[in-house]
């Protein structure tokens, strides 16, 4: 029951429950809810609603951090042109069917379909493409940074009063200043930045005419924070860096100030759809995606490129996405329009805006993008595959003849598609540039004199079978996209002569999650055994399913280093990390290792000492680097083509968490 609350809370639940109340009690009492709704309308919009932007503007903060994908300034630009585009397509859109209609009493609303809404579209996205797939930071900076000129459309154009841009500069500048006085002298508390620079930069705000909300956004920046992002296609641990503690203190209670938000703004009754309303949803659904698209067209035709990862497929999702407006347009309604039929109208229409959702999913279906590509991207690799089975196999394969074929089959997560290097992969692609260990063990294999042809069929956020999937999703991991034993296993060519495989990492975070959730109770000891027990029982036959497939492979397993001494945990809890090290030399030594028996060849990343360096990982300390990936890829070729080496039955690295 408690983690059925915390999925509804963290996925914006609460909000649509105040904006259910709000209609119904709208549409049963008006005068009532206007007195509730004008009480709390200066809290709420005013006050309240600077956590919501701040908590955004650290996703951003994250995102342009080095290592992260929106770092390169080329790849922040991109984003920015493209919702400027976002803006331009609605407004000119309204503007256009209220001079064709002949409706000049609803010009002044031109800004409302202009706004996307974070929390709805953020949802939007991650339902269609994951939690951590690179469009979601390029979705959020686009959102932000619409949402940020939307507000300045409402100072400038909808003032409520006059304007005063020097009250404005002057508390907004001794905001940043103390913000940075602040960090340079090593203030890790993130209360003195609110309570100092954050009500310098709301006077500001509110003095000079422009809208309060903001007022944080400018000042998040300056909060002490680990220079790197946390990774795309993992949960990241706690950094308790004061940016972190920040979040990690104030998400419930924004959650919980979204249900007053759509409480006190989302009163609309039924009966006021009109013309208002069509303007604003068609504007919306149609304005938003061939503005970002155009805008996104000419700024790559200008030399900047998409994000790694991104496709223009994703952006017509987004695009359509995006077309939810719901906060910010209701801000801007109210802004636009007195109390009336014409505000009712276009709230309205800000309100249906979340059909964009809907929009959204059937696109993503027929355009076959995120979750939806995962889905088909397996159907050509089972008719490509076929579906015939072979016997068990009499022993090892031996080492492939010099200059032989080789037909290489990879399985696991996002190390697969290199995730991490310089130039990484999309699934399924066999794409003779990338830096992951697939792709630069084929191009040693091809400089051996061997004929390699690769069917990478890794998939980001993957774990070993249904049971982790199940597990994660229990306790919040909405991130993982698939499990290997379902959705690669059975798609294996039988023609492969050559089989990676590199699981268990994911299942090792999830597990750990699920620890910190509560699972085990007192018994952790027991619970982590339990779960190493059945991940070698699921390991056990997706290899002998792997065996029937392809009978003749060599098979080459990846065991697991210890995660608890990983650079990607350097900062967690001692319980975090110890839970991981127990996991992972657990999987380790007890299901791995001993398969070398049986003819497996196993690398052993356990007790190789660069398993632990910096140098070997990418910015997220858990992806590898170019670095990482070539050792993994020489490893792979060795033992491929030699008689590889036993791994070791213990060794320091086993215990380094104390």
């Amino acid at each position: 029951m408690r983690q059925s609350i915390n999925t509804f809370v963290n996925n914006s639940g609460l909000l649509v429950l105040g904006t259910v109340i709000a209609l119904v009690w709208a549409n049963l009492d008006r005068d009532t809810y206007r007195a509730l709704a004008d009480a709390l309308h200066f809290g709420v919009n005013e006050i309240g609603m600077a956590f919501f932007f701040a908590l955004a503007t650290k996703e951003v903060v994250e995102a342009t951090a080095p290592g992260g994908v929106l770092y390169s300034p080329r790849r922040v630009a991109l984003p920015l042109a493209a919702a400027v585009g976002g803006m331009l397509g609605p407004a000119l859109i309204f503007v256009g069917l209220t001079i064709v209609f002949d409706r000049p009493n609803l010009e002044r609303g031109w800004a409302i379909p202009s706004a996307t809404d974070i929390a709805f579209s953020f949802l939007a996205a991650r339902v269609v493409f994951g939690a951590k797939h690179p469009v979601i930071p390029f979705l959020l900076l686009l959102a932000l940074a619409d949402d940020a000129m939307g507000l300045l459309i409402i100072a400038a154009f909808y003032p409520a009063g006059p304007l005063r841009p020097l009250d404005f500069f002057l508390f907004v500048s001794a905001a940043m200043l103390c913000a940075w006085l602040l960090k340079r002298r090593g203030t890790l508390n993130f209360w003195p930045y609110i309570l100092i620079a954050g009500v310098l930069s709301w006077i500001g705000f509110y003095r000079g005419g422009l809208h309060p909300a903001l007022a944080l956004v400018p000042v998040i920046p300056f909060l002490p924070h680990a220079e790197r992002d946390p990774g795309l296609f993992v949960e990241a641990p706690s950094l308790h860096d004061t940016l972190d503690e920040f979040e990690h203190w104030w998400k419930q209670p924004v959650n919980v100030l979204l249900f007053f938000f759509g409480l006190a703004n989302a009163g609309v009754t039924f009966r006021n759809v009109g013309t208002g309303t069509y303007f604003v949803l068609i504007a919306l659904l149609v304005g938003k995606p061939v503005g970002i698209l155009t805008a996104t067209a000419l700024t790559t035709m200008g030399g900047l490129q998409l994000p790694k990862g991104v496709t223009w497929r994703d952006l017509i999702v987004v695009g359509i996405v995006a077309g939810i407006g719901f906060t910010v347009a209701l801000f801007f309604a109210t802004a636009a329009f007195p109390y009336g039929r014409l505000l009712d109208e276009t709230k309205m229409g800000a309100l249906l805006s979340v059909l964009a959702f809907g929009f959204g999913l059937g696109a993503a279906r027929m355009l076959k993008v995120g979750r939806f590509f995962v889905a088909a991207a397996v159907s050509v690799a089972l008719l490509s595959a076929g579906c015939k089975k072979t016997g068990d196999p009499t022993g090892p394969s031996p080492i492939p003849p010099a200059n032989s074929a080789i037909g290489y089959t990879a399985l696991g997560a996002s190390d697969v598609i290199g995730f991490g290097a310089s130039s990484f992969c999309i699934p399924y692609d066999d794409c003779a540039n990338g830096k992951g260990y697939v792709q630069v063990a084929a191009r040693d294999l091809r400089s051996r004199g061997f004929t390699v042809k690769v069917n990478p069929l890794g998939l980001p956020g993957a774990v070993l079978s249904r049971r982790i999937l199940n597990l994660g999703v229990r306790y919040g991991r909405n991130d993982l996209l698939a499990n290997i034993m379902d959705q690669e296993v059975p798609f294996i060519l039988p023609t492969s002569t050559l089989i990676t495989i590199f699981a268990g990492g994911n299942d090792v975070n999830v597990i750990t999650t699920a620890l910190g959730g509560g699972a085990g109770g007192a018994d952790r000891p027991g619970y982590i055994n339990s779960q190493v027990a059945a991940f070698g029982q699921d390991f056990t036959a997706a290899l002998q399913a792997i065996r029937e497939r392809a009978p003749s492979a060599r098979i080459v397993v990846l065991n697991l280093p210890n995660l608890g001494a990983m650079p990607f945990l350097a900062n967690a809890p001692r319980d975090h990390r110890l839970a991981a090290q127990m996991l992972s030399v657990g999987i380790t030594t007890t299901v791995y290792n001993p398969l070398t028996s049986g003819g497996v060849m196993v690398l052993d990343l356990m007790c190789d000492a660069r398993s632990y360096q910096a140098a070997t990982y990418s910015g997220d300390g858990f992806h590898p680097s170019d670095i990482g990936y070539a050792w993994i890829a020489a490893e792979v070729v060795a033992a491929t083509t030699t008689t590889y080496r036993a791994p070791a039955a213990t060794c320091p690295p086993m215990t380094a968490v104390q």
